[in-house]
């Protein structure tokens, strides 16, 4: 017999990391009388989001029983095989009181329980309120990276990744490496929706010494982590050389022009140049320094053209040339990570709108857990500004079974739509115009089987905001490109109905897997989203390549219990139906002949 009590249930996924709970039914517990044992937690009582590393504070009431145990789950639902006991051989009785260690487990959604258990049986409570788990700032500085010396009036660049994308911080300096309330504020800002901070450190009313540069760290929730850059920034007045530029962690494809910043000054020889020079290692003299280019002192660097240059590491160095012995020298903190320009384009942009991307993250097949947030990265060739991006888990424009990248690139001198054609070994080809979409200052891109011939289309608007796109347009349009593809591969498009009540009738948030001849597929329902609110359609678009149907659909509704149907055997080359609570699939369009 099992009494579960509970105010409501809601959905999550979350993979467990401690022991499993086997049983939460007691067995052979000595009998207490009085019945089943009752319990009842009272917190927490509200939803709430805590920082990965925080303790939460579980309050229950457990009466009449013998054996007792916290657990958390990702279902909200006893006995499903996926509880997780974080707490046995707790005390019976009022207002007792345990804790969830946070600091090892998966962001995520979490339900929290108690099971008591007597010889007549076992009873359940999920608390009211649910656990949502999120990351904590996970500092780390790209620049400065190392001990830097520099002039009075230098502006350093401060580069840290928070690891986050919704947070606060606040910039600052001072003369002791100890956060113990004599830091100057640099600046403070939120975040910009990305895990990087980007800001310039003044110099110019320092006096000479060191400084040591630090960052606090807000998250959502309120947790705070405060750190320090590993080099220090000295202020000298003599001789000295720095690069402060390339950061650490910059990856480049072959091709691109890569900035390099230099401080640099010598009183007595103002006259003196400056040499940059990019080389395999940082040792200077051995002979691997390459020349970027000869420039004044006072120039502030050079512009590293790197075509031609072969893929691998790069340290980018200065030498001051002022004649002492031995040189002053200085190298990047860290290498510049070279890529090869394959797979289109020339990898220096030549005005044609052909480029390059490749795809760094993911790498490979990963889970993740359902709610948090995974950072997709790539390579491009296309210059910082000099596009908007639109990253699409789909489309596969050529039914082949694999997803292409459709990038919108507007509003900037000599833009071009472009496409990236997923090749056999997972690198990306730039295929637009040879698709036939030759579209400058493309805006909005939208995706569809508008005219349900078993391909996806391509729909983009046009922008004049800028001057050159002013002279490309005379007006703002939106342009249809039909695709053709539907004779290369199989397809199947999917719609979902919601009951209406459970779950909403566009089934928005609903996830959709489909299996073929063992390989999956999954996408799932959106509602607008981005920059102007674009809309995609609301049929999925799956592209089968040689399968001519799919073994199985299994499609999570969006609905507080998350309940979960599948339909088998179904055929390919159609648009089918779905609703929920209904076994049959439904044709609800006409199917091309």
């Amino acid at each position: 017999m099992l009494t579960i009590c509970r105010s409501y249930q809601r959905p999550a996924l979350l993979a467990g990391v401690l022991v499993s709970l086997p049983l939460l039914l007691g067995q052979g517990c000595p009998a207490t009388g009085g019945g089943m044992p009752v319990v009842v937690l009272d917190f927490p009582n509200l939803d709430r989001s805590v920082a990965v590393g925080e303790q939460v504070t579980v309050v229950y009431d457990a009466t009449n029983a013998t054996s007792v145990r916290a657990f958390y789950d990702h279902d909200g639902q006893a006995n499903t095989g996926d509880e997780v006991v974080f707490s046995g051989s707790l005390p019976s009785g009022t207002d007792q009181v345990t804790q969830l260690a946070t600091a090892s487990l998966p962001t995520g959604l979490y339900y929290l329980g108690v099971t008591a258990s007597n010889a007549a049986g076992t009873s359940v409570a999920y608390a009211a309120g649910r656990i949502t788990l999120v990351s904590n700032a996970t500092v780390t500085f790209l620049s400065p990276a190392s001990n830097i010396n520099v002039g009075p009036g230098v502006q350093v660049p401060i580069r840290v990744n928070t690891g986050l994308t919704s947070y606060s911080y606040r910039l600052f300096y001072d003369r002791d490496g100890v956060f113990n309330g004599n830091e100057v504020k640099i600046v403070e800002g939120l975040s910009d929706g990305t895990s990087f901070i980007e800001k310039q450190f003044d110099t110019s009313v320092l006096t000479s010494g060191a400084y040591y540069i630090g960052v606090t760290v807000t998250t959502s929730v309120g947790s705070s982590v405060t750190a320090y850059a590993p080099g220090k920034v000295t202020v000298v007045t003599g001789v000295y050389v720095q690069v402060l530029a390339p950061t650490v962690g910059l990856r480049a494809v072959a091709g691109d022009a890569v900035q390099v910043v230099v401080a640099a000054n010598d009183p007595a020889n103002p006259n003196a140049n400056l040499r940059t020079f990019y080389d395999l290692d940082n040792t200077f003299g051995n002979g691997n320094e390459t020349t970027i280019e000869i420039v004044s002192q006072t120039a502030g660097g050079a512009i590293w053209d790197t075509t031609g240059v072969a893929t691998g590491d790069y340290y980018v160095g200065a030498e001051l040339l002022n004649g002492l012995t031995p040189p002053i020298v200085s190298y990047s903190a860290g290498p510049v990570e070279l890529a090869s320009a394959t797979g289109g384009g020339d990898g220096g942009g030549d005005g044609s709108g052909n480029g390059v991307v490749i795809l760094r993250t993911p790498a490979s097949a990963i889970t993740v857990l359902q709610g948090s947030i995974f950072r997709v990265s790539w390579i491009t060739t296309v210059p910082r500004g000099g596009a908007t991006v639109k990253v699409f888990r789909e489309p596969d424009l050529n039914n082949d079974g694999r997803e292409e990248v459709v990038i919108g690139r507007s509003d900037y001198y000599d833009q071009y739509a472009m496409i990236f054609r997923q090749l056999d070994d997972g690198r990306f080809e730039e295929s637009a115009k040879s698709a036939g979409i030759d579209h400058p200052c493309a805006a909005s891109p939208i995706l569809a089987d508008f005219d349900r011939d078993g391909d996806l289309d391509v729909v983009l608007a046009s922008s004049r905001m800028r001057e050159w796109c002013a002279k490309a347009w005379d007006r703002n349009e939106i342009r249809f490109y039909e695709n053709d593809a539907n004779q290369y591969g199989g397809w199947l498009a999917v719609r979902l109905v919601g009951d209406g009540v459970t779950a909403n009738r566009s089934a928005i948030g609903a996830r959709v897997v489909i299996e073929a001849s063992g390989k999956k597929l999954t996408k799932v329902v959106q509602g607008a989203y981005g920059h102007g609110g674009s809309q995609q359609d609301g049929v999925l678009f799956f592209g089968l390549g040689g399968c001519t149907g799919v073994d199985s659909i299994e499609v999570r509704w969006p609905d507080q219990a998350r309940s979960v149907e599948r339909w088998e055997k179904v055929g390919a080359g159609r648009v089918v139906e779905l609703v929920m609570g209904d076994p049959k699939v439904h044709e609800p369009l006409p199917s091309p002949s």
